[in-house]
């Protein structure tokens, strides 16, 4: 069975139509988890000054800002930096654990309503945020040096979150298999992954040139446009999953 882009992108357009009010409700219920954690945790907000008022184009690198900054304010940096991403994991594992049982739900019926399965899901979800946690430090290492090896690495990545859920396999695993079946379809696979990054950069970009009276509001908006990308694109690689899972099965 050829698998092709253009049928996957004609199948999760389908799937966004038909379903789109769960898949909403994921998107917000994520979206506010995440800046719920930020106003928690974010509660110093002086850090944030440090950048609005250096002009970071001046510098080659991040590396270079940082040298710029006093002790209390790389320590500052070092904590606003944690919590982001703390916060920000926690938003996507619920998006990616909610949305990937959902789907499952409709295609393993009988698995998911399994008294095994249900007593599994907290296990799941610490899965799932342990996976996301090595993916962001990989990816954001790979961006770090050059733009292409965090790209790549994503791409090489993508579908472990899936093969997670879908398989129960541990994360090693998950991550293995990810890195061969994305190495054998790499054309099917990098083009939604280049498609994402371009819609999520063509949000950030709105969001720069438009102003918001409510922080919160904006941030909150922001989460919303990018998490209902990202929805798109996980349903878009379990389709993907499905159908090779299918095709492989019946070979």
């Amino acid at each position: 069975m050829h698998i092709t882009a253009n049928s996957l992108y004609h199948d999760t357009i389908n799937f966004l139509r038909k379903k789109k009010i769960i898949v909403c409700i994921i998107v917000l219920f994520a979206s506010s988890i995440t800046v719920t954690l930020d106003n928690i945790l974010n509660t110093n907000s002086d850090i944030l000054k440090i950048f609005y008022e250096s002009k970071m184009h001046q510098y080659y690198s991040i590396f270079d800002f940082i040298k710029t900054l006093t002790l209390s304010q790389q320590k500052k940096l070092l904590f606003y930096s944690m919590m982001k991403l703390f916060s920000s994991l926690v938003g996507t594992t619920v998006l990616i654990g909610i949305l990937e049982i959902f789907i499952k739900s409709l295609s393993f019926k009988n698995q998911i309503l399994s008294l095994e399965f249900k007593k599994n899901i907290p296990y799941l979800f610490i899965n799932i945020f342990i996976l996301m946690f090595i993916i962001t430090t990989v990816v954001q290492l790979g961006f770090v040096f050059l733009v292409v090896p965090g790209i790549i690495a994503f791409v090489f990545f993508s579908l472990s979150p899936i093969i997670l859920v879908c398989d129960n396999k541990t994360i090693i695993q998950s991550i293995f298999s990810s890195f061969k079946i994305t190495f054998q379809n790499f054309k099917t696979i990098f083009p939604a992954i280049m498609l994402w990054i371009l819609f999520k950069l063509v949000v950030l970009m709105l969001f720069l040139n438009i102003k918001i009276v409510s922080e919160s509001f904006a941030l909150f908006l922001l989460n919303v446009m990018i998490n209902f990308i990202s929805a798109a694109l996980i349903i878009y690689l379990f389709r993907f999953y499905m159908l090779f899972s299918s095709s492989r099965n019946l070979n």
